[in-house]
């Protein structure tokens, strides 16, 4: 049998091997089969260089004594040969189904065996027979016994945004993906029928599936006429155009992932079988070296609440059950989920004043104990950038920041002059620093902050350029959060869409929005998420189902990317308590969330 050797080369012609596919990896491998060609054989030493010696010259009958001959010099000796160090022949086996499933890994597998195995004196080179082989790489499940899982990059299964069913079993994933599970309401969702997907390169984690290949990067379009999709990506892929499916309680893209509790891997199976102890043990390490699954480092969580209104009725109910953490006890374990957790204060907390008589009044303020219940929620930082701000004047202002700012609660959004209105909150997590911006175009024209006077950070487009420059300049995400909009309505004015896709352009990694006291969409401007109104969090609007809506919305970033989110609905009930809804409820509010980003998608934006 000719003897194949692997190398790096352009494309040029394959070796027509049965065990070898014609196309061994996709484009961009530049490792391709060559037969070797006979060399032809060389000289065993150079030739005999040949020195002729000087004549001596003949002596001349003369008066003046001959000089003395010059010496015959020394033949110079030839060159020794110094033999080059033998390398250890390992020959490589690659099963030919590898050329459609786990091209990835396979490149990676013989990249580290060609640079590692050349310092440590091995040469590879390419078998196809198998069974004589000292490494051999199948498909997972196939082969002889023996074999080692090589494992690769986790996979994580993804679906359409506006997905319902956000988390499954292992059980139920295995059924999805060899048809016993044909249609999403079988689980609860939409009747949409399922149309599995794997991306390419990758190694297939189920043994019985029909699931067709697809590029991982044209997804989004392939789910638009396949509304079903659910597709097996690299973790490394997530991204904000897609939703990644919690499996097992786990979130592949929020927790740190092993072979123990995480059940999809891009993989194939090794099998090493070499004679000398040593050099076996040399090649398993190089394979597997590395391979141990990476903690997210660099992974963060913002959490993210809608209007929190302590004033009024949730102010009298705190009072009347002495228990300033009443709001929160049902929303406090998934609020303490971030690693940031932000939200907009409606009201003024201050001893300054007593809270006002009439029970429908405008004017919402509690005392400073009402501070513990932002502590049990885990908030980190509150915008007071709203329409309530100065409900109880400068006064009332100062004493909300300074309430929070002795339960080491941070602000944004307000000031005591313009200036100080308008500077970031700076929040940091894994090396990542986060700048929040606040905005009121509600209030602004009596409650804005000047030059000499405190107040809100009033929504001038020109200050929102300027100040996402300027925090650009100290954090690595910069997030404003803009009080707008209308209340009680499903969409986004024209102004607030303008004034969000103004603010991406200059340099806002991601867009907030609030105060229409309704649940509404979200956005992807340039590749920027936008979410127009997080709605109510805490309030007392218990006259209709939509101002009893809310949600909690999970941004998740890797480094300063932001590669998913996560809406999760809340109902408040008794005037003054969100939580969490499941079923029906939490169908019905998901229903409007993408209600109203449909209609946005399909309101072309002015021009």
């Amino acid at each position: 049998m000719d003897r194949l050797l692997l190398s790096v080369l352009t494309r040029r012609s394959l070796l027509k091997s049965g065990a070898v596919a014609p196309v061994l990896f996709l484009a961009g491998c530049s490792y391709l089969i060559e037969e070797e060609t006979e060399a032809e054989p060389s000289p065993t030493s150079e030739p005999e260089i040949e020195i002729e010696a000087t004549p001596t010259p003949e002596e001349e009958p003369t008066a003046t004594p001959a000089p003395d001959p010059s010496p015959t010099p020394e033949p110079t000796p030839e060159p020794t040969e110094v033999p080059e160090e033998e390398l250890e022949t390992v020959s490589l086996y690659i099963d030919s189904t590898l050329d459609v499933a786990g091209q990835t890994l396979v490149r990676e597998s013989v990249d580290r065996l060609e640079s590692l195995g050349s310092e440590l004196g091995i040469e590879i080179e390419l078998t196809s027979d198998g069974p004589s082989a000292n490494v051999a790489l199948f498909p997972r499940n196939m082969g002889p016994t023996g074999r080692t899982p090589l494992i690769g990059e986790p996979l994580i299964a993804v679906v359409r945004p506006d997905h319902l069913v956000d988390r499954v079993w292992q059980e139920q994933m295995t059924n999805l993906f060899n048809g016993t599970i044909s249609n999403w309401s079988d689980l609860g969702g939409q009747d949409r029928d399922v149309h599995p997907v794997l991306s390419q390169s990758l190694a297939m984690p189920f043994t019985d599936t029909d699931a067709v290949r697809h590029p991982h990067d044209d997804l989004v379009a392939f789910a638009a006429d396949n509304p079903g999709m659910i597709a097996l990506i690299p973790r490394s892929a997530a991204s904000i155009h897609v939703q990644s499916l919690i499996v097992d309680e786990i979130d592949p893209i929020r927790d740190e992932l092993d072979t123990d509790n995480w059940p999809l891997w891009d993989s194939i199976e090794v099998l090493v079988d070499h004679p000398d102890e040593e050099i076996h043990d040399q090649l398993l390490d190089i394979l597997m070296d590395g391979r141990e699954a990476r903690a997210h480092e660099s992974r963060s969580m913002i959490s993210v609440t809608g209007d929190v209104m302590l004033g009024r009725t949730p102010h009298r109910i705190m009072v009347e059950q002495n228990d300033w953490t009443a709001p929160f006890p049902l929303v406090a374990d998934e609020l303490q989920k971030g690693d940031l957790t932000i939200g907009n204060l409606e009201c003024a907390i201050t001893d300054s004043f007593e809270p006002p008589a009439d029970p429908t009044t405008f004017s919402f303020m509690t005392f400073t104990q009402a501070v513990e219940g932002l502590e049990l929620a885990g908030f980190h930082a509150l915008s007071g950038a709203n329409n309530h701000a100065l409900d109880f004047g400068v006064v009332g202002m100062r004493d909300t920041t300074e309430a929070l700012e002795a339960a080491g609660i941070q602000h944004f959004g307000t000031g005591d002059n313009l200036e100080q209105a308008r500077q970031p909150c700076l929040l940091e997590h894994n090396g990542v620093t986060f700048g929040f911006l606040g905005y009121d175009a509600i209030s602004m024209q009596y409650a804005g902050a000047t030059e000499e006077s405190g107040g809100v950070a009033p929504l001038v487009r020109e200050y929102v350029m300027e100040d996402i420059e300027r925090t650009r300049e100290v954090a690595d995400v910069v997030i404003p959060y803009f009080h707008w909009g209308i209340e009680y309505t499903l969409t986004p004015t024209e102004f607030d869409r303008r004034t969000a896709h103004m603010a991406v352009e200059a340099g806002a990694d991601l867009v907030l929005g609030g105060h229409p006291h309704w649940v509404q969409g979200m956005e992807i401007y340039q590749n920027r998420a936008i979410f127009y109104s997080t709605s109510n969090f805490v309030f007392d609007q218990e006259w209709s189902f939509e101002t009893k809506q809310g949600f909690v919305l999970h941004l998740i970033f890797d480094g300063t990317t932001l590669i998913g989110y996560r809406v999760v609905p809340v109902l408040i009930e008794d005037f003054h308590r969100p939580r969490i809804v499941e079923d029906d409820v939490r169908d019905t509010i998901l229903g409007r969330f993408w209600e109203s980003s449909q209609i946005i998608a399909n309101t072309p934006y002015p021009q």
